[in-house]
């Protein structure tokens, strides 16, 4: 289990013979990142890192390669190794082992440790540097360092290569489910007569989009009516409310929202990205719900089933055919209402409608079924990396050997050396 102070274990877990649990403050050195604005250098031949990687290049460094970046502001919990001098910005730790201390082994050490347990904002997600001082990680022999590294390694290697082939899964599933919504829609799948194009304003009712009231307006909390922002949409038709739901209360729901009233089977497109192309079916869940500014609402007319709608404009051919319409602001693409109602979709009867729409969900079930394996597969192998780190970290990954040198001795060797360098 990973813990805050006293790293995977803690301070008087019981450790392997010839192990010691070691604070921080005696074994690395914490490099409190600086502003970049004044070494900047494109032609720099040295990467500069914030919390979430590299923003820029520098002909100056401030940590040495061999370090590990932790955030102090922002992302905290996804450390990094680098394999050359940097220079950090003050959003990031630079955290430097001594001598004595395998530079791969402080970062293993960091990946499998929840840097979370250290934050004590109300806001941002932050650290400091006193608390990270404090932390005690559990200190073999170097000797056992470097087997522990060497057996992580290979066991990771194996991992990776594993994982890697899964994602190239993943996207060869992704690429059919486009290839599946372009052949639909080009009759490849049932003898279907298209009477031609029609434009969505013909199909649909008044289409619009959504207002976005004050933040005082919205909670976060259960409240009386949900409202939809566009991390609420997805690329598979579906609504996702269990991300960062928002609710706004019924006045304002009525009063000052009442044009960007939704209701179940309505279908909703985002119209500001990137990325454009998210679409979604109103759940019933609740009997009204609310859209924000960047969402566009089509409701369907007699003549237009909501799922042939849908994939129609999941559909990347579609997607592209509308992003080239699109007015591009600060690198944002923006869709206009009046885009979005000159939509010209082909046009069949309703039968034949749903009868493409049930062709589509029948192979587009199938790449379901298999991404959740997939997904399944990715999340047992992140779980069984932790669990190969917990090992390392308790000494039951690698042999103990009784002729290494003890850590206690390694660590009274290190205090020495950097009490040297302080006088």
């Amino acid at each position: 289990m990973r813990n805050s102070f006293g790293g995977v274990g803690g301070a008087g877990m019981d450790l392997p013979n010839g192990w010691v649990n070691a604070p921080w403050s005696d074994i690395v050195m914490i490099t409190h990142g600086q502003n970049q604005k004044s070494i900047e250098d494109p032609n720099g031949i040295y990467p500069i890192y914030g919390s979430g990687g590299q923003i820029g290049k520098s002909s100056r460094y401030l940590c040495k390669a061999g370090s590990t970046i932790v955030g102090r502001k922002g992302t905290i919990n996804k450390p990094f190794y680098t394999h050359t001098n940097f220079w950090n910005i003050d959003t990031a730790f630079g955290i430097t082992p001594h001598d004595g201390v395998l530079p791969k082994f402080l970062y293993l050490f960091c990946t499998h440790f929840n840097f979370t347990t250290l934050d004590h904002s109300t806001g941002r997600p932050s650290l400091t540097q006193a608390n990270l001082y404090k932390i005690e990680m559990p200190l073999p022999p170097l000797a056992e360092q470097c087997r522990i590294v060497a057996k992580i390694d290979a066991l990771f290697s194996e991992l990776d290569k594993g994982v890697e082939m899964l994602q190239t899964i993943r996207q060869q599933l992704r690429t059919y489910r486009q290839a599946v919504l372009k052949w639909a829609f080009e009759g490849k799948f049932i003898n279907i007569e298209i009477t031609g194009v029609r434009k969505l304003e013909e199909l649909c009712f008044f289409i619009t989009k959504g207002t976005t009231p004050s933040k005082s307006e919205m909670t976060s909390n259960e409240g009386e009516v949900p409202f939809i922002k566009v991390y609420n949409l997805t690329f598979g038709g579906t609504l996702d409310f269990s991300i960062n739901p928002t609710f706004v209360n019924n006045e304002t729901h009525s009063g000052f929202l009442a044009r960007s009233k939704v209701y179940p089977s309505d279908v909703l497109m985002n119209i500001v990205g990137p990325p454009l192309g998210k679409v979604s079916i109103v759940p019933d869940k609740y009997a009204e719900w609310n859209i924000n500014q960047a969402i566009a609402r089509f409701r369907c007319n007699n003549d237009l089933n909501n799922k042939y709608l849908t994939y129609y404009l999941l559909n990347q051919k579609t997607i592209e055919t509308v992003s080239k319409k699109s007015k591009a602001t600060a690198g944002q693409f923006n869709l206009t209402l009046e885009i979005c109602r000159n939509i010209e979709i082909p046009y069949c009867s309703l039968e034949e409608q749903i009868r493409i729409v049930d062709e589509i969900e029948s192979r587009l079930s199938v790449c379901d079924k298999l991404e959740q394996i997939v997904d399944e597969s990715l999340n047992k192998a992140r779980a069984l990396k932790q669990s190969i780190l917990k090992k390392a970290f308790a000494g039951q990954l690698a042999p103990q050997d009784p002729n290494d040198e003890p850590a206690e001795k390694l660590l009274e060797r290190i205090k020495q050396a950097q009490s040297v360098k302080r006088k």
